[in-house]
């Protein structure tokens, strides 16, 4: 199974940036939906996931702490010197991230797993 954690994220239909410091996404584990190289789902995650940290780093020029691994993928964003600006297109990205990933959810829910976490 896939799980995606997202930490320090207010979503109660709208998603709340403003009240937490940090923000952090972690994803991991695979499908087994099918081979490595073949995993349709495993890649559909993948993209999105790695999209969305590629994006905040260079169109948001936003640092964050990120780690790869196989299987395995984490980006830790300090929100306290993000301007209100960049904080809506983080919103953005963020919102964007989870239409896909709750699409996907959707049609596997046994094989992904989102939660939201808040300290």
């Amino acid at each position: 199974m896939i799980t995606v954690i997202f930490k320090n994220l207010i979503f109660n239909e709208v998603i709340d940036l403003n009240n937490s410091s940090t923000l952090y996404l972690e994803v991991s584990g695979h499908s087994d939906l099918n081979k490595k190289g073949n995993d349709i789902l495993c890649s559909a995650v993948s993209v999105l996931t790695q999209t969305f940290v590629l994006t905040v780093n260079r169109v948001l020029k936003i640092k964050q702490q990120v780690n790869r691994g196989e299987g395995f993928l984490s980006s830790l964003i300090d929100l306290k010197d993000v301007s209100a600006e960049d904080k809506l297109g983080l919103k953005l990205l963020i919102e964007s991230l989870l239409i896909g990933l709750l699409e996907i959810n959707g049609e596997y829910p046994d094989k992904l797993k989102i939660e939201f976490v808040n300290d």
